[in-house]
């Protein structure tokens, strides 16, 4: 395989699937400021551990993926007497600058579409481009 190559058992072992999310919890929108002075609250003993004085895009969005797993494990466990509080966590991407989402267990989805991944996809052949890579 040559540097960059992407071979095209990876494209054999995924689908591109559409799908619909059925009677969503609301989602945490993890690069609002208003979410991050909630958290900031709600986790001012662990950020302070992690030796994060404030919690703002810059964090949320860095390397430390601990900052992350933090943000995510306790919107995953927010919960009150009637069940979970969220179904998941909504972010843009720092690669790529896309929209993303983190759908939690338990959200019901329903499939809408699956399709393999071709070669001549031009979604495939633009990230490819974008990011060096020679799929096969």
């Amino acid at each position: 395989m040559v540097v960059g190559g992407v071979p095209g058992d990876w494209r054999a072992q995924r689908s591109i699937v559409r799908f619909e999310l059925i009677d969503p919890l609301p989602f945490v929108d993890a690069d609002a400021i208003r979410t991050h002075q909630a958290l900031q609250r709600e986790l001012a003993t662990e950020l302070a551990a992690l030796d994060v004085p404030d919690l703002d895009l810059g964090t949320v969005r860095g390397r430390d993926r601990r900052v992350t797993r933090l943000i995510a494990a306790w919107a995953y466990g927010a919960s009150d007497d009637e069940g979970p509080l969220y179904g998941g966590i909504r972010y843009e991407s720092r690669i790529a600058g896309g929209e993303c989402f983190a759908i939690f267990d338990g959200t019901a989805i329903a499939e809408r579409e699956r399709q393999p991944i071709r070669l001549e996809d031009p979604e495939l052949q633009a990230v490819a481009d974008a990011f060096g890579l020679r799929p096969f």
